[in-house]
């Protein structure tokens, strides 16, 4: 069975500046910790934080020709992540993000991001689709070519291979929401060709128009998921297979930086699930990971190996 892992989508360069008070606008001078700039977007985050946790993992994303770039390639290679396939875009800087991580630990982001546009499912090529067995997009409303038909092309692709497909989503800026007035709609054909759906709670949420996840997991049930995963921030998660449910709550941990942990989450569950256990473990080992990831700064920060998510996931 091939565990190769192919993850997709978003790829930028985050600058955290921590921390950050609610009322920064109210006030002139603030003292902040050392900026720190690294990889992040989601799909890049899955792909590290399986890199960390010792999966075969590829990332396809696309950059620009500059020093961010050249940072996001850095840690890649650093966290065992193949780039081969890699997109140095001449045309396009890459996306940029300045987090801003208030004093609670929690997130908000700046970004530039025209790059993410350029982005069409012809970038992925199809002899790399055929190696993987599991492909991950972890960019639904966010790469306008793919969210229009890219992902579904894909996906049915990846299936007619007899690959496994696993989808997230993030939210789109206030900018992007109306390019359609209906998500749910828009990326149906996705959600037709995806086994394993996790967004977070807020994307769940506007996609569904449903606040509770049992309701929301009746929703997506039209599409013939595998199972329904959301991820539910420090309450941990609800999963469903559609025959059983049940809420999971993670492990608790001292927070540092919640900045990826839903991505850590992906990759603790794609992870897992590659290693054959059922969706209810995967996601339990999931919350673990995720939660490792929170103990220190940036994303997947405090992820340090399988053995160490492992053992927390043990305990817990």
């Amino acid at each position: 069975m091939q565990t190769k892992i192919l993850s997709v989508g978003m790829a930028a360069c985050d600058i955290t500046l921590n921390p950050i008070p609610a009322d920064i606008l109210e006030i002139d001078n603030w003292i902040i910790s050392p900026p720190v700039a690294h990889g992040g977007g989601d799909a890049l985050n899955v792909a590290v934080a399986l890199g960390k946790l010792g999966a075969d993992v590829a990332l396809c994303s696309r950059i620009g020709q500059d020093w961010m770039a050249d940072i996001i390639m850095a840690q890649l290679k650093e966290s065992g992540v193949n780039t081969t396939h890699m997109i140095r875009d001449e045309k396009a800087s890459t996306a940029t993000r300045f987090v801003l991580v208030d004093e609670k630990g929690e997130r908000h982001f700046a970004s530039a991001k025209a790059i993410y546009s350029r982005f069409d499912v012809n970038d992925v090529p199809y002899h790399v689709l055929h190696k993987a067995g599991f492909i991950h997009f972890g960019s639904a409303m966010q790469l306008s070519r793919m969210d229009d038909g890219g992902i579904e092309r894909l996906f049915r692709e990846a299936r007619r291979l007899g690959k496994c497909t696993v989808m997230d989503a993030s939210l789109p800026s206030e900018r992007q929401r109306n390019r359609h007035k209906n998500w749910a709609n828009a990326l149906s054909g996705a959600l037709y060709q995806t086994d394993y759906f996790l967004p977070g709670q807020t994307e769940a949420e506007y996609i569904s128009k449903e606040t509770q996840p049992e309701k929301q997991a009746d929703f997506f049930w039209q599409f013939g998921l595998k199972a329904y995963i959301v991820k539910l921030g420090s309450k941990g998660c609800f999963v469903t297979d559609y025959k059983r449910q049940s809420y999971l709550p993670p492990p608790a941990v001292s927070v540092k930086d919640t900045n990826g942990a839903g991505d850590c989450f992906t990759a603790g569950f794609i992870l897992a699930l590659s290693h054959g256990w059922d969706v209810f473990e995967a996601a339990a080992f999931a919350n673990a990971a995720a939660a490792l990831s929170i103990t220190k700064e940036g994303a997947a920060g405090g992820l340090t190996g399988y053995s160490d998510v492992m053992k927390l996931y043990k305990s817990s």
